[in-house]
């Protein structure tokens, strides 16, 4: 069971028992708030989702407490030690800095009972406030933020994932408020955490052995100022409270132009000579030649990204193992490094906001994908790539995923047919996308949506007179959802207002009315051939009526994409201009 991480802890405190939360991080150590456990003695947890009495009641002891003292204090956080491995699954946790879906947490309520009871709860913004993010019950009439629920794990609970700890409510009745401390506070508060997260920046052997080395020493001088010597006309950094801090900052916040090798071997250099400590300098000299000798980061944990839901995880965990049997390496996380994407697809999928996340990302960065059909039916947004069919529980073997999968072969056992995703939930789904400020996401379950309506989803493109299939209302809904996002500067009716139509001799739908309208919304800079769609979109300020650009990254891995791209967006055109009596 993913959730067994949750755990109780009870213990005397001054006045009364107390209760609370903990995440079990690896086999001997839990996370909880400090305050749970301050001035507490006869600390003991249990793990109640076990189901094993030789899991519950075990005595702890409080091994690093963050720099909390007092209600409102920052670094409310601390670790707990088990006197022995315990054999459970610990939490996975990630480094999101967008959370926007419905959240979970389970505490522990003195009303609750021994099992304690779940708070659904959503982030009131991703931005936060100091080192902490505002919480709010999900529900008006359930279970919000109170006593008994700090040092709760904050999970998604399609991914299991936990993105941080539950650390206090509003004092004020009635408010359901709260806060959280995410992930990346605890780092900041913990540096040992690093040691258990799946940083891309580093091998995990180099990166735990280079924190222990540097966790040691005493610095000579401001690690700031060090930084800015090192890296000459960048901004002076945020201050930085040890040397592990310091290298964490080069490696994951500055900006340079530089490779990420380069910048840790020169803060790796510049800290062997400015700290002391036994062994420092001779460990980081050490240190510095084996990672010479290791691989570039590009060229590192290469792997495929396994997606799924919480509900397929038995069959990911299986999938997995029989994969790194057959030397097929597969990650958890990391799409911009990943190989391919393979997803795990069935109804549940299908409705989990992570997965489509997952696969809306991996497009943007023009991944392959390699769907594995459990249940039901392909998936929508997939429609363009062949599923191989486990629904009989069969594992793919390395040969699927030595090419990206051609167009859909029937499976099997044929699927029930799809019926196109039009109504209320796709729109919701673009608002939701664009309210984010996930542009390409959106663009990409833009055409999605489009193809799904004219019945094109398995070609992954639509012909001429396919167009005729979308109907007006659904085409003037997108428009307004592009363009209320945007200020009026994106949509179809932008994109009409910036091209007329094709130029006089220029056959309607035909080659040159597609150039002359890809120039018109930038999608053609400077009349060169058009890249793959991962570096397609603008970094810098938008075109007026670039997006939606109809584009489907999946078909980018195949000969003749950009003629089926052409041929989607004129047929999306036409149907346009014959509503506004165009030609």
């Amino acid at each position: 069971m993913l959730t067994t991480w949750r755990a109780r802890i009870t213990g005397k405190g001054e006045r009364s028992p107390v209760t609370g939360a903990g995440v079990l991080v690896d086999a001997r150590h839990l996370l909880t708030c400090a305050h749970v456990v301050h001035g507490c003695s006869d600390l003991t947890v249990g793990f109640v989702q076990a189901g094993r009495g030789d899991l519950q009641n075990i005595p702890v002891d409080v091994s690093h407490v963050g720099p909390w003292r007092s209600p409102g204090d920052p670094g409310d956080i601390a670790v707990l030690e088990l006197p022995d491995k315990v054999d459970l699954s610990p939490a996975r946790f990630s480094l999101r800095p967008d959370i926007t879906a419905e959240l979970n947490a389970h505490g522990f309520p003195r009303d609750a009972g021994p099992f304690g009871a779940v708070l659904r709860l959503r982030v009131t913004s991703s931005h936060g406030i100091g080192e902490w993010l505002g919480i709010e019950a999900a529900t008006g009439h359930a279970e919000f933020p109170r006593g008994g629920f700090s040092g709760s794990g904050v999970y998604e609970e399609n991914s299991g994932e936990v993105l941080g700890l539950v650390s206090d409510a509003s004092p004020e009745a009635g408010r359901r408020t709260g806060r959280m401390i995410p992930v990346a506070t605890i780092r900041r508060h913990w540096e040992a955490f690093d040691d258990l997260l799946d940083l891309p920046w580093l091998p995990r052997e180099a990166r735990i052995r280079l924190r222990a080395i540097v966790g040691a020493a005493v610095p000579e001088t401001g690690l700031a100022e060090l930084v800015a010597d090192v890296f000459p006309g960048t901004p002076r950094p945020r201050d930085l409270h040890s040397p592990w801090d310091a290298v964490r900052f080069v490696a994951e916040e500055l900006r340079v132009e530089l490779p990420l090798d380069d910048r840790l071997a020169r803060i790796v250099t510049a800290l062997s000579t400015r700290l002391t400590g036994p062994g420092v300098r001779a460990g980081l000299e050490e240190w510095l030649g084996t990672a010479r000798s290791t691989p570039p980061a590009s060229e590192r944990e290469a792997a495929f990204l396994l997606s799924h839901c919480e509900e397929d995880a038995a069959y990911a965990g299986r999938l997995s193992e029989h994969l790194r049997l057959h030397g097929v390496p597969v990650r958890h996380d990391g799409i911009s490094r990943a190989l391919g994407v393979i997803v795990l697809v069935s109804p549940e999928a299908e409705r989990s906001s992570r997965v489509i996340g997952e696969i809306l990302e991996g497009q943007r960065h023009n991944r392959a994908f390699f769907p594995v059909l459990l249940r039901g039916e392909p998936l929508s947004i997939l429609g363009a790539t062949r599923h191989f069919d486990a629904r009989d529980g069969a594992m793919p073997g390395e040969d699927y995923l030595r090419e990206p999968p051609q167009a859909p072969r029937p499976p099997r056992r044929p699927p029930v047919r799809r019926t196109p995703a039009t109504g209320a939930a796709p729109i919701r789904k673009l608002t939701s996308l664009l309210g984010d400020g996930a542009l390409e996401h959106a663009d990409i379950w833009t055409t999605t949506l489009l193809l799904d309506t004219a019945g094109r989803l398995g070609t992954g493109w639509m012909r001429r007179l396919d167009g005729e299939l979308l109907p007006y209302g659904l085409l003037e809904e997108v428009d307004a959802v592009w363009a209320r996002a945007l200020d009026g500067t994106q949509g179809f009716g932008v994109q009409l207002a910036c091209y007329d139509g094709p130029p006089p001799g220029t056959p309607a739908g035909h080659a040159g009315d597609f150039f002359a309208l890809a120039d018109a919304l930038g999608w053609r800079r400077d009349r060169q051939a058009t890249p793959r769609y991962g570096e397609f979109v603008p970094s810098g300020p938008l075109p007026t009526g670039f997006f939606p650009t109809l584009r489907n990254p999946q078909l980018e891995h195949h000969r003749g994409w950009h003629d089926q791209w052409r041929q989607t967006a004129m047929a999306v055109h036409l149907r346009l201009r014959k509503k506004e009596g165009r030609r």
